[in-house]
């Protein structure tokens, strides 16, 4: 899951900014960070799927194809064509 929130503080407090800081410049008790955070988290969780969805498909169609070549019978003539070419081209040197 993509925590957009939390991957945000993390950075934000490498490079120095943390919440005791914002809340010395500010002044204030409460900056806001929380709730900012969580709604960041929420907005990240709500898109992710949308923007992963090309990316989970295409990893589908590769377990599929694979799948498909490991056991059906072309894939059982294709390991052994490609282990023959394997042997072929080792023979030659």
């Amino acid at each position: 899951m993509i925590a957009l929130g939390d991957i945000t503080e993390r950075a934000l407090s490498f490079v120095g900014i943390t919440k005791e800081r914002v809340q010395a410049v500010t002044g204030k008790q409460d900056c806001g960070c929380r709730k900012r955070q969580e709604a960041m988290n929420a907005w990240g969780y709500r898109w992710q799927g949308r923007l992963l969805a090309p990316y989970r498909y295409a990893l589908y169609r590769m377990e599929m194809t694979s799948r498909w070549l490991r056991y059906s019978r072309f894939g059982y003539a294709y390991r052994h064509f490609r282990e023959g070419i394997r042997v072929l081209l080792a023979g030659r040197n």
